[in-house]
């Protein structure tokens, strides 16, 4: 049986909790896609971003 993958949209993702919500799913492997309110903030930063 084939594993489903794991998929998170993070809203606010360059945010004080957002941010760590991003790091966080990425480590137990899920596929992340943000939303940001400002694109010049976009740039987040980590060892598997």
């Amino acid at each position: 049986m084939m594993e489903t993958p794991h998929r998170l949209l993070v809203v606010g993702a360059t945010g004080s909790i957002g941010k760590y919500v991003v790091a966080s799913a990425l480590g137990h492997r899920f596929t992340v896609r943000v939303l940001v309110r400002d694109e010049s903030q976009g740039q987040l930063r980590g060892p598997d971003l």
